[in-house]
């Protein structure tokens, strides 16, 4: 029997960076195979294990071994977030390829409004619309915009908003250096120098589930220097 698949999007490959996120990742997983199940085999769901020593790499190899969908890859150490995003890049063979992160603050049904949109976009986006951020994570944030905007020119509401949609074969055609936080803003770089269709979409924003955030002033501070060497590359 042939898979129902969605009106635009025929086959789809979810890439999942995860660092020490045992306790989030087994309802994640759930839930995206629950909300992109129409895909049928044309889904594939892979988790990228960046070196975690939380018992991560034991939780995939038991989901995996009952759901043919998901797959893993583990790093044997930390390589940060946009490394664990590219090595989960190369292992994809589908036409779309959605970025989550493991912690779903962002809810996979968001995905719908995405499939639609990406008729007229080669990337859809989305951004916040409900950031419950502290005083000083929103100033924070304010200044990383204004930063990106002046080094690359990126006019993009929400940089960081971990939920994004490609066109395969056009993300698989660039060339990306970063390897940590920095990720998100190269690959909008990278695409917006392709002259590649980019569409924003509100997205709802929910309170961390399990674990704590990755994001530190020291991490932002970081990234903020590998953006500085990108430029000057």
């Amino acid at each position: 029997m042939t898979p129902a698949t969605s009106k635009n999007i025929s086959s789809l490959s979810v890439v999942i960076p995860a660092f020490n996120e045992k306790e989030a990742l087994r309802d994640a997983l759930a839930e995206a195979i629950a909300a992109l199940g129409h895909f049928g085999s044309l889904l594939e769901v892979i988790v990228v294990d960046d070196g975690s020593d939380d018992g991560t790499a034991a939780l995939l190899g038991e989901l995996t071994a009952v759901e043919p969908r998901i797959r893993y890859v583990s790093h044997p150490r930390n390589l940060g977030k946009g490394r664990a995003l590219l090595t989960g890049l190369a292992a994809t063979s589908f036409e779309w390829i959605l970025f989550i992160d493991a912690d779903l603050q962002i809810p996979v049904s968001e995905f719908d409004t995405f499939e639609a949109a990406s008729a007229e976009a080669d990337t859809v986006i989305g951004y916040r619309r409900d950031k419950r951020y502290t005083l000083r994570r929103r100033a924070l944030s304010r200044l990383y915009r204004g930063i990106v905007r002046i080094l690359f020119g990126l006019r993009i509401r929400d940089v960081g908003c971990p939920f994004k949609l490609f066109r395969g074969r056009l993300l698989k055609s660039i060339h990306f250096t970063t390897n940590g936080f920095g990720i998100d803003v190269e690959l909008l770089w990278r695409l917006s120098q392709l002259d590649a269709r980019i569409r924003e979409l509100p997205v709802e924003s929910l309170p961390r589930r399990t674990g704590v955030s990755k994001v530190t002033i020291l991490g932002l501070a970081g990234c903020v220097r590998e953006l500085l060497q990108l430029r000057l590359r």
